[in-house]
């Protein structure tokens, strides 16, 4: 369950990637580590 919900949160994050290819990416990397602890 928790593998697929992180497996979903990394695709978005690729799309986002593809759009933004700013320093954006790695805020939500920064932020995304914080929250999953």
């Amino acid at each position: 369950m928790i593998q697929e919900g992180i497996s979903v949160f990394q695709k978005i994050i690729v799309k986002i990637k593809k759009i933004l290819h700013s320093p954006l990416e790695s805020f939500l990397a920064a932020f995304f580590i914080a929250v999953s602890g």
